[in-house]
């Protein structure tokens, strides 16, 4: 063995790479080895835990742990079955070597709105000043309505939550009809849907209101919700009390299969494309549908397709937007075949835009694709600067959790009338009612939130514009 003195200036360089390999070999073993995750022997235990329902405000989860080192920090991370994100909040508690910890996890507000019916998945982190880290099991828990006694039906794809008469045949009914729609549109859209979808029946709309997303006073008395659909929580609210239950429920789900389909980019679905399929699935399409559609046909007054990317703002522009969108979609799928349908709905997925998407699936823009369809219903071609434009407005910011995607309003039209009764239009999206025409409402993309306008607000505005003045606010 060489002494310091004898070493050659070979080996000296040698021994010096050596010695800095070992010292990063140390350092990143000190850097890359995690934690002390604590297992079930360890020295952090779970005294006790509950999760308890404080419906409509929130979860509450209370924990109580111990370790011979004080416990620092709790954490409760959770994520909604079918969101994309997890989410976590820390519980507030004393520090100690034995804690107790509650928790609210609030749901009634709008960026934390979970519907009944979600399945929430949960575990705890909690720390120690040792460092050590443990981590529970991972627990799936349904959110339910407790007013409430709750049946369940499972199918392979669809479950659906239900309470009253046990022997009622109306939620089997439901599954069936979802069951249905799942299969044919999943096979239209060519899509395995990676979760499945979860219906929360309710029998009133007085039992439903306090399971929806928070409105405001106005839309409270105004609207009347027959169904939703929560985008990133596979969970539908349906109205059992309606007569279009069946019809509404079919509606939803096709949304659901669009959301699945899109795999994140669902915004590049326009409504009339949205909306049309729901209600080309839908097997109970109002009368007035037929006839709204009709009456612009002999009147020439469609839409241009151009301007149904997002819904109209007129109530009265309502019905024809569904039955105009669902005859275009009928025309794609049926003239053209299925194989090109999918294909759209694959060019939307990669993110093209609707018109890029519609000329490498059929070779036609939006404006050849509305004067195709219009000479199958005996139109000519549509003017190159359309006029009749329905009044759209702006989309608001949409929250996590989503608000809710509508189905079209029900409307006992006359079979034997022209035109459609003033009393019997809807103003209404996606099973959305209202009693009243002067409300305009807003669909979002697989979602919806509704803006109120009154007649009586307009014409202020329109004597403050003859006044000189201009009206700011927002409607």
């Amino acid at each position: 063995m060489h002494s310091p003195a004898q070493l050659t200036n070979t080996e000296f360089p040698k021994r010096r790479h050596i010695f800095i390999s070992s010292f990063v070999f140390i350092i990143l073993i000190c850097v890359l080895t995690p934690r002390n995750v604590v297992s079930a022997q360890s020295q952090i235990e779970i005294v006790s835990s509950s999760t308890k329902t404080h419906f409509p405000e929130g979860i509450q989860f209370q924990v109580t742990a111990r370790s011979p080192a004080t416990i620092t920090d709790i954490t409760l991370r959770y994520r909604v079955a079918g969101a994309r994100y997890e989410r976590y909040s820390h519980f507030d508690f004393t520090q100690g070597k034995r804690v107790s910890g509650r928790l609210l996890l609030r749901t009634d507000t709008a960026s934390r709105y979970i519907p009944p019916g979600a399945v929430i998945e949960y575990f705890y982190e909690i720390n120690d000043k040792a460092g050590n880290l443990m981590r529970t099991e991972l627990v799936r828990w349904v959110y339910l309505d407790p007013r409430f006694e709750w049946k369940q039906l499972n199918a392979e794809d669809a479950s659906i939550y239900y309470y009253g008469s046990q022997d009622s045949p109306l939620p089997r009914k439901l599954l069936e009809a979802a069951q249905g729609t799942l299969g044919s549109i999943s096979a239209l859209l060519g899509v395995t849907p990676s979760s499945d979808i979860h219906i929360t029946l309710y029998n009133t709309s007085g039992d439903m209101r306090d399971a929806l997303p928070p409105r405001s006073a106005i839309q409270e008395d105004a609207l009347i919700i027959e169904g939703m659909y929560f985008p990133e929580t596979n969970v539908i609210l349906v109205l059992a009390d309606t007569r279009r239950v069946v019809g509404v429920t079919s509606h939803e789900i096709v949304h659901f299969l669009i959301d699945q389909a899109l795999d994140g980019n669902k915004h590049f679905v326009p409504a009339w494309l949205n909306e049309g399929l729901a209600e080309y699935a839908n097997p109970e399409t109002s009368p007035s549908f037929r006839i709204a559609l009709s009456t612009a046909i002999r009147n020439n007054e469609i839409f241009p397709l151009t301007s149904l990317s997002r819904p109209p703002g007129k109530p009265e522009d309502v019905i024809l937007f569904y039955a105009q969108s669902e005859s275009i979609v009928a025309h794609l799928i049926n003239t053209h075949g299925k194989m090109r349908f999918q294909s759209l709905i694959n060019n939307l997925r990669e993110g093209k835009g609707i018109d890029i998407a519609l000329m490498k699936a059929y070779e036609l823009d939006r404006q050849s694709l509305e004067n195709e369809w219009r000479t199958t219903v005996g139109l000519p071609a549509a003017i190159t600067k359309p006029t009749l434009v329905p009044t759209a407005i702006p989309l608001p910011t949409i929250v996590p959790y989503g608000v809710s995607t509508p189905s079209a309003v029900a409307e006992r039209a006359s079979e034997n009338s022209g035109t459609i009764p003033e009393t019997s239009r809807p103003s209404g999206f996606c099973n959305q009612s209202s009693p009243s025409i002067e409300i305009g409402l807003l669909l979002m993309p697989i979602g919806l939130m509704t803006i109120l306008r009154s007649r009586k607000g307009a014409r202020r505005r329109q004597v403050g514009h003859s006044q000189g003045g201009i009206d700011h606010s927002l409607h």
